[in-house]
């Protein structure tokens, strides 16, 4: 039986609640509900899942602070991860939580690399709506309607 984290919205900011043991745990992350720190919310989120299936999980949460918060040195400034960054999280969690065909998980790995094609290093909190609609716009014009407009979420 894996442990399943969830993120939790307390006011604008984000935390992580999970079960463990019997016990109950919750992280803060000081970062605010948005695309940026939804992301990092989830990658650090995984990191907790993966260290508890591992037996390697750090009972006093140290390992999974935000480094940005009380004065730590940054390893990872939050706007900063790029949108592909924040897709291969996505994907990675997609592919550990379900029994995922082959060819899903290709296709994810397609996307993630047209996704670096397009956007290169640009930050996810950088990606509006007019940015992910004119990518759609120029993927469409080398790709079938078919890989488009494929949302059976597989």
């Amino acid at each position: 039986m894996s442990t399943k984290v969830w993120i939790d919205k307390k006011g604008s900011t984000l935390r992580l609640r999970w079960l463990f043991e019997g016990e109950r745990y919750q992280l803060p992350l000081g970062v605010k509900d948005n695309v940026a720190g939804n992301g990092y919310a989830k990658i650090v989120a995984g990191t907790i899942e993966r260290d508890i299936e591992c037996g390697n999980f750090d009972k006093t949460k140290e390992r999974y602070q935000n480094p940005n918060k009380r004065g730590r040195k940054p390893k990872v400034e939050i706007s900063k991860i790029t949108a592909v960054d924040l897709f291969k999280a996505y994907a990675n969690d997609r592919l550990l939580d379900r029994d995922l065909s082959h060819s899903s998980a290709v296709r994810l790995k397609g996307i993630a690399s047209k996704l670096g094609q397009f956007l290169g290093g640009k930050p996810a909190v950088q990606v509006t709506e007019s940015v992910a609609k004119d990518l759609v716009a120029r993927w469409s014009e080398s790709v079938s309607n078919r890989t488009i407009l494929n949302t059976d979420g597989s």
